[in-house]
């Protein structure tokens, strides 16, 4: 249930109840907050899914995800944003990329073609 409502771009997923809770790991305290604001998204994907897979970016700014496939014989090779309408199907150990401009401060999800893999591309 969780994959369908992550593939079709639900705002209401398990991982959207769950992102902004900070995890505290051996004693250091790790937040999403701590993720450094970039224009240039780079996502590798393998058979495990995307990484890293949370990023922030700039409103009204250009952004470019390059995405480099290595040995993903999974549904990861099926990148997809639904709210933006993109979609790139990859090959393994394969190099590509996507443009768009954020006009909006949110949080954009991206996912596999299941909802298996995410992750989240922060506007601020």
């Amino acid at each position: 249930m969780n994959g369908a409502l992550v593939a079709g771009g639900s705002p209401i997923t398990l991982q959207s109840m769950t992102e902004d809770i900070s995890i505290t790991i051996n004693g250091s305290n790790t937040s999403n907050n701590d993720v450094a604001v970039t224009q240039n998204i780079e996502i590798l994907v393998t058979s495990n899914g995307y990484s890293p897979n949370y990023f922030r970016v700039k409103k009204g700014s250009p952004v470019t995800v390059q995405l480099t496939s290595r040995d993903a014989y999974s549904c990861a090779s099926s990148f997809r944003i639904p709210s933006l309408g993109i979609s790139k199907n990859l090959q393994p150990n394969q190099t590509d990329s996507v443009e768009f401009t954020p006009q909006d401060s949110g949080k954009i999800a991206f996912s596999c073609s299941m909802g298996m893999y995410h992750g989240v591309i922060e506007v601020i």
